[in-house]
């Protein structure tokens, strides 16, 4: 299996302040593999468990049970045991500014916040998204963005 064009969960890791990839497919299926600062992934999918987000309304803590779901094409940061025993060896990819790649391929924004809704939203608009061509998601001084290139409303 290659590093790159494998089937993933990616969501936000606030202990390790990175991303993690969670591999879908292969014999590593379920496991983390990878952490990394700037991740991209085509025919994403925005998921979220409302049972999850119910969880973090009532206890007021988060957990994870939101995410981006799709095919990793590129991203920069280190694979786990789990990643190495799988083969992935991973290859920081280059990667522009947030500004730039936003510009460049006419994102948008997304961000989701368990107690404003039950869906990622474009933060320009709030208008619900679920799935885009491309999703790039970044972190950077703390900071967590996401763009997506063709954001659709429904499936």
């Amino acid at each position: 299996m290659t590093a790159h064009g494998f089937l993933a969960d990616v969501y936000r890791n606030l202990h390790k302040d990175l991303y993690s990839v969670r591999i879908l497919e292969g014999p590593s299926k379920g496991r983390v593999v990878a952490h990394c600062s700037r991740i991209m992934v085509e025919n994403a999918e925005f998921v979220v468990s409302e049972r999850g987000r119910q969880r973090v309304i009532e206890e007021r803590r988060k957990n994870v049970h939101a995410f981006i779901r799709g095919r990793v094409v590129a991203m920069s940061g280190k694979a786990t045991a789990a990643g190495r025993a799988a083969g992935l060896g991973l290859k920081t990819a280059p990667f522009a500014s947030a500004r730039s790649m936003k510009l460049r391929a006419k994102g948008e924004d997304v961000t989701y916040n368990p107690f404003k809704g039950p869906t990622f939203h474009k933060r320009s608009t709030g208008q619900p998204v679920v799935s885009c061509n491309r999703a790039f998601a970044m972190i950077r001084s703390g900071k967590a963005r996401v763009i997506a290139v063709r954001p659709r409303k429904s499936r």
